[in-house]
């Protein structure tokens, strides 16, 4: 699914809600902005492009990042004739999350999956544990990757962090605090902001015939 053109427009910065004092990464191209928490900075490689392409439009690493350490990344869907609806959007993470397993890519090993809150916005919280396996030479690799779901302005919006297990866990916390810091910024006058909250205990499945999100290219990961 998520063949899209990697881009990043000029205005991205970061800026300080003046409510909370919480500095934050304004990403206008989907919408949303993140926390800007310590030991996370932006990637200056994710360079311009056309934005009804869609793609990855932002882009956080590691200060000091090694091969295959957590990254987040902000993407969007390519501009259709016809709004997305969320139902429709987390669906078909599912499905190409299936198609990965089924060619071989990957193997997955657990998905968690609830529904969110952002303010009154409903979205879905992914978490899927997965092992690739598309280099028969080397070891398999675990990976851990945490999506949200959205769809804003009709169009829709994932950040998915994703990084080797063994070095994902260390950063969990720090991740998670990510994930629930996203912002669906508002009208100025508007109501104060939110942040994402779980509206529904997480269900497990094991070995699921259908799991969620596309799989992060580790082999970008902690490099640029």
């Amino acid at each position: 699914m998520y063949t899209w053109v990697a881009f990043v427009a000029a205005t991205l910065g970061c800026s300080c809600d003046e409510s909370s004092k919480q500095p934050t990464f304004q990403i206008p191209e989907a919408g949303i902005a993140l926390p800007a928490l310590p030991g996370w900075v932006v990637d200056a490689s994710i360079g311009p492009s056309d934005p009804k392409s869609g793609g990855v439009v932002f882009r956080l690493t590691r200060e000091s990042p090694v091969p295959l350490s957590p990254r987040i990344d902000v993407l969007v869907q390519p501009q259709g004739l016809q709004a997305t609806r969320l139902e429709e959007f987390f669906t078909e993470n599912l499905r190409d999350m299936a198609a990965h397993e089924k060619d071989g890519s990957l193997r997955i090993a657990s998905v968690e999956q609830r529904p969110i809150t952002i303010g009154p916005r409903r979205g879905f919280r992914v978490k899927h544990d997965y092992t690739l396996t598309t280099n028969p030479t080397s070891n398999p690799i675990a990976v851990t990757q945490i999506s949200t779901l959205l769809v804003i302005d009709g169009r829709g919006v994932a950040v998915v962090a994703a990084g080797r297990t063994e070095l994902f866990h260390p950063l969990a916390e720090s991740i998670e605090a990510l994930m629930n810091g996203i912002v669906v910024p508002v009208p100025v006058g508007g109501p104060a902001k939110t942040t994402a909250t779980p509206i529904a205990p997480t269900s497990t499945r094991e070995a699921p015939s259908a799991p969620s999100a596309e799989p992060v290219d580790l082999g970008k990961i902690g490099g640029k």
